[in-house]
């Protein structure tokens, strides 16, 4: 019986010692692993860091200039033509008005009618004793007491028949042309079928009638001319009269 006992006492101290044993064993491991230290700012070796970059760090790029008009290259072109010399061709093939017009009379052909209504005028002229006269400007001029009058031929209105008397008094100054107006509204309302105007600066005084046919001015024509020659005396008579009161 104390056999048995002391078996027991002995196992029940080995399983103590054992436990003891593993219970030393798991202590030292806790203090092991509660002595490594956590990483902190001063334990943790710092990084070196990279430096941004800056103007004086970045290395300067070399700009690339701009063209200008001395460092571009003129490419020639021989088909190309200068602004000189176009406007120098330009005025070399450019025709002038007054060329225009000069070939346009030269060439311009009168059609037949027209050509039937100047002889008409011519004809009946001479039968009443003036000499007649065609103009470049198909114009049928002649004179009457010393005064230069011209018929206007109307091709494309045969109806229309019209004798003028041209630069009857000169407008000098812009207070002349004041009296002018006055003398010529004077005439145009006392002489019938008269019209007195100006054209820039001189006086002209016409006649201007319809007729059925053209040959039926013939009836009207000397009554036409009277009535120019009275309404110059009217226009003349005002304007002294109103150069004497001034």
């Amino acid at each position: 019986m104390r056999t048995i006992n002391l078996i027991t006492l002995i196992f029940i101290l080995l399983i103590s010692s054992s436990l003891v044993a593993a219970q030393t064993e798991i202590v030292s491991e806790t203090n092991s692993t509660s002595e490594t230290s956590v990483p902190t700012e001063d334990t943790v070796p710092a990084t070196p860091e990279t430096p941004l970059p800056t103007e004086d760090t970045v290395p300067a790029t070399p700009e690339t200039p701009l063209p200008t008009e001395d460092t571009v290259p003129v490419t020639s072109d021989n088909n190309e033509t200068t602004p000189s010399s176009a406007s120098e061709t330009e005025t070399s093939s450019e025709t002038t008005p007054s060329s225009v017009a000069e070939t346009e009379t030269n060439s311009e052909t009168p059609s037949p009618e027209l050509q039937r209504l100047q002889q008409m005028y011519i004809d009946y002229l001479t039968e009443q004793g003036y000499k007649a006269e065609l103009t470049e400007n198909k114009y049928i001029i002649f004179k009457r007491q010393g005064h230069t009058l011209f018929i206007d031929i109307q091709e494309k209105d045969l109806a229309f028949f019209r004798v003028a008397l041209p630069n009857i008094w000169p407008i000098e100054t812009e207070e002349e042309r004041a009296k002018v107006l006055v003398a010529s509204d004077r005439a145009s309302s006392i002489v019938k079928v008269a019209k007195v105007y100006t054209v820039e600066d001189d006086v002209w005084i016409c006649v201007e009638l319809f007729v059925n046919q053209p040959e039926d001015f013939k009836g009207l024509f000397e009554r036409s001319l009277s009535a120019i020659e009275d309404a110059v005396f009217v226009f003349t008579t005002h304007m002294r009269h109103e150069n004497l009161a001034h």
